[in-house]
């Protein structure tokens, strides 16, 4: 019993160390994120093109998967720029806001994700999992283009953003790019 105490808290103390020194998960590459802080408008953009689920791309991964995990994943764009859009929108409210369409906006927001890790439904399930636990996992780069000039004006890393967890894969998704929304919100 007190080997499993000293453990629990060897683990708990070890797992809270790594946490303080972990990265940012988003961190800006080039430019300046105060763009981000004006009042304007911005339309966003989700490219899943290039996306690789482990040495997979996505659309190869999606063969690979039974027909409900297809539908979910291709039904989740509209859902993951919905929350992505809610969360910064009521984050940033006052400043930059984006907006689903219109041909006068200031910005686009482009996010370029290279690696997803889809997560699981495990941490869904189990009672105290972390918040994290299961949950989607992005990795990629952000760019920040000015519409009138079409220059990128300011270039985010995203470093293995993850979400929370959920039975399924199209909220696990949403709920990741929510999480996205606000790292970028706090970027300063």
């Amino acid at each position: 019993m007190e080997k499993s105490l000293v453990l629990f808290i060897s683990l708990f103390c070890f797992t809270a160390t790594l946490s303080l020194f972990a990265g940012k998960p988003v961190t800006v590459k080039s430019g300046n994120p105060a763009v981000l802080k004006q009042s304007s408008i911005a339309l966003l953009e989700i490219d899943l093109s290039a996306a690789k689920v482990g040495a997979k791309p996505l659309k190869e991964h999606l063969k690979s998967v039974r027909d409900a995990t297809l539908r979910e994943i291709s039904d989740a764009q509209a859902l993951v720029e919905n929350y992505f859009t809610a969360r910064f929108n009521y984050l940033n409210k006052k400043k930059m806001q984006i907006v689903s369409n219109s041909k006068d906006v200031d910005y686009k927001i482009v996010v370029y994700v290279k690696e997803l890790d889809m997560g699981n439904d495990a941490g869904a399930f189990i009672p105290h999992a972390p918040s994290t636990a299961g949950g989607v996992a992005i990795s990629g780069i952000a760019n920040i283009i000015d519409s009138r000039t079409g220059n990128v004006v300011c270039t985010l890393n995203i470093d293995t953003v993850r979400g929370g967890a959920s039975p399924t894969i199209r909220l696990r998704m949403a709920i990741a790019f929510q999480t996205l929304a606000e790292h970028i919100i706090k970027l300063k």
